[in-house]
C-alpha cells in the first residue's frame, strides 16, 4: 500500500455528496461560519414563495452547484446560477446586463454572497422574482463588510488580564 495525500475536507464532502446525495460529516458553508451568522440574513428556502416578500431587501449565501450559459431565439447569452445554502437551493435567472456583470461567478464551486431584492418584473404577467444587485465572493465579505474598531485606552489602566480579553 503506499502513501497519498490525506483528502482535504471539501474533497471528502464532495465525495459524500456525490455517493450518498447528501452531506454527511459536514457541509462545505461551514468553513463560513462567521460570515453565515454575522452578514447573510436569509435562507435560499424563502424564495419559494416570494409574493409576500416583494419590495424587501434579501441577503443569501451559498456554494454554486450549477452554472449554465446558454442563447436565446434571439442570440442573446444568459445563464442560469444554482446555489445552495444549508437546507435549499435556488436557480437564478440571469439575462442581458445581469448576465454580463455575474456570468464569471457561475462557477461550481465557488462560495457567493448575493444581495438583491423580490420585485415584480416591467414586463410580461409580471411575475415576482428575485433581482440580483451584487454578488460577491463569499471569502471576501468579511473583510470587506467589516466596520473598523478604534480603542483608546489610558496606559495605566492596561493589564494581561485585559489584553488577553481584547485579544481574545
Amino acid at each position: 500500500v503506499s502513501d497519498c495525500t490525506p483528502y482535504s475536507e471539501l474533497e471528502k464532502l464532495k465525495i459524500e455528496k456525490e455517493v450518498v446525495g447528501f452531506y454527511i460529516s459536514g457541509h462545505p458553508l461551514d468553513q463560513f461560519r462567521y460570515e453565515m451568522k454575522h452578514f447573510v440574513r436569509n435562507r435560499l428556502s424563502e424564495l419559494e414563495d416570494m409574493d409576500p416578500l416583494v419590495g424587501q431587501d434579501m441577503v443569501f449565501a451559498g456554494i454554486v452547484t450549477e452554472g449554465v450559459h446558454r442563447v436565446s431565439k434571439n442570440g442573446k447569452p444568459f445563464g442560469v446560477l444554482s446555489v445552495e445554502d444549508y437546507e435549499h437551493s435556488h436557480s437564478f435567472y440571469l439575462f442581458s446586463d445581469d448576465y454580463l456583470k455575474f456570468k464569471e461567478f457561475m462557477e461550481v464551486g465557488w462560495f457567493l454572497f448575493i444581495t438583491g431584492s423580490v420585485v415584480k418584473n416591467a414586463w410580461g404577467q409580471q411575475r415576482v422574482e428575485f433581482k440580483i444587485r451584487n454578488i460577491q465572493l463569499l471569502s471576501d465579505v468579511r473583510e470587506k463588510n467589516s466596520k473598523t474598531l478604534h480603542l483608546k485606552l489610558m496606559p495605566e489602566i492596561v493589564d494581561e488580564t485585559m489584553i488577553e480579553t481584547i485579544a481574545g
